[in-house]
């Protein structure tokens, strides 16, 4: 599956397989990664104005929301797009009409959630 356009997404997530999965589908969607190894990191990443799309766990020792927010404030406008495999958790309520990718997930959910992010479109 092709993408929209490539794009840069920075991956902020804390298990390093489920980083290597997600840098190896966008990858080949033909889009550039970056990965973060901390919410510093990412940050200054986001800040430099070349990412396209913030991808960001959510999980309950993770407030990726928060972390989104943080981002934000300093790479206003910046999409982000929500990855958990807990999202029955009640810690995520509000998160419902974020784009989210639920895991487990295949290569084309998480492909087609990347591009409805860098198309603009909400939730998924």
């Amino acid at each position: 599956m092709a993408p929209t356009r490539p794009a840069t997404i920075l991956v902020l997530v804390s298990d390093a397989d489920v980083r290597e999965l997600i840098r190896h589908i966008l990858v080949r969607s033909e889009h550039r990664v970056l990965i973060a190894a901390d919410e510093a990191h990412a940050s200054r990443l986001a800040r430099s104005g070349e990412i396209d799309v913030l991808l960001v766990e959510v999980a309950p020792a993770v407030d990726g929301r928060s972390i989104a927010e943080r981002i934000r404030a300093a790479a206003p406008g910046l999409p982000v797009l929500f990855v958990t495999g807990w999202f029955d958790h009640p810690h995520f309520a509000g998160l419902e009409d974020e784009p989210i990718v639920k895991a487990p997930f295949s290569r084309k959910e998480l492909a087609r959630a990347i591009d409805a992010v860098v198309r603009g479109e909400r939730g998924q």
